[in-house]
């Protein structure tokens, strides 16, 4: 008999707990989503306003070098670079203390002797104009 009470104790809170704990019907869901559409609606008017697009997010790929304070670390690269005859660069990334630069010799015909010393003055060049990075220099 105990045991049939113990059973029954334990299946009637675990019906009372599923059922208390479905919140779909409660005031306060219906008020967060309530909410929630609110500020959704009060965001897309402020953007309208504003006359921002959806697409003007400041940390795209695109805009990554003009808003997280890298810009200025681009261009001492590309400065860098300019003072090596021979190259140019192609792309400038920066990943946490590295700085990831990718170069192309303006002529064809290098020999790759000729093209290691490129690299090498390229890689001395942007070591010297940016020495809290450690520097990988590729060229392609």
């Amino acid at each position: 008999m105990r045991y049939f009470l113990v059973v029954g104790s334990v299946v009637g809170m675990l019906f009372v707990s599923a059922c208390a704990s479905n919140p779909q019907g409660t005031q306060e869901v219906r008020d967060n989503q309530t909410l929630n559409i609110r500020n959704t609606d009060t965001m897309e008017e402020h953007h309208t306003k504003r006359g921002l697009q959806q697409t003007d997010n400041p940390k795209q790929m695109n805009q990554v070098g003009e808003t997280w304070g890298i810009r200025l670390d681009k261009e001492k690269v590309h400065e860098a670079i300019d003072l090596v005859d021979g190259v140019e660069v192609r792309r400038v990334n920066f990943t946490g203390s590295h700085a990831y630069v990718s170069i192309r010799a303006t002529q064809d015909n290098l020999s790759d002797d000729e093209k290691m010393v490129l690299l090498n003055k390229s890689q001395t060049a942007v070591e010297n104009a940016l020495p809290r990075y450690q520097i990988r220099v590729k060229m392609r």
